[in-house]
């Protein structure tokens, strides 16, 4: 290929056009490089808090032998850790996972995670015993009085563990707090 004005003409608009376009962003973007405020600071605080709080309470050791299904499992898991945390944040369980959202806080992200929490405690549901102990149940289980007892008395009481209960896998946990 011989080099002429025709075939230079493309090159060097597009070179001249690209430095064009880097010596407008270095004579007008300027990165901030201020302080982070502790203003700005205020939402990791928080979570901060929380973390360091749940260092302070131990947590039942976890059987995490599978039942047989995986998916139900790892989506009881996730509501579990998220009880988890509100039982850390607020000293209590949940009145309904309904509450769930609560746990998080604005930023980045948050409608998703709040918008997942809600779906959740639409398929699922927590089964108190007591105050503190509690089963989760995400395919439809509708448990009555006798069958609860039933189910409530061949749980591990010190232990978080699934169980498949008449077809239904369940994830109990004992007392946290």
């Amino acid at each position: 290929m011989k080099l002429t004005r025709k075939t230079l003409w493309p090159a060097g608009a597009a070179a001249l056009l690209l430095m064009g376009v880097v010596s407008y962003a270095v004579l007008t973007v300027r990165p901030s490089l201020r302080p982070i405020t502790d203003k700005e600071l205020e939402p990791y605080a928080a979570l901060a808090k929380i973390i360091q709080a749940s260092k302070s309470v131990p947590s039942p050791p976890i059987d995490d032998t599978s039942v047989g299904y995986p998916k139900r499992e790892t989506e009881l898991s996730g509501l579990n850790e998220a009880l988890y945390v509100f039982q850390v944040r607020f000293r209590r369980l949940p009145n309904s996972l309904d509450e769930l959202p609560q746990i998080i806080d604005n930023g980045p992200g948050t409608e998703r995670a709040r918008k997942e929490l809600q779906n959740a405690s639409g398929r699922c549901k927590i089964l108190t015993f007591g105050r503190n102990s509690y089963a989760l149940n995400c395919d439809g289980w509708n448990p009555d009085q006798s069958e609860l007892a039933k189910a409530y008395s061949e749980f591990n009481k010190s232990v978080i563990k699934y169980y498949l209960i008449g077809g239904h896998v369940v994830l109990y946990s004992p007392p946290l707090l």
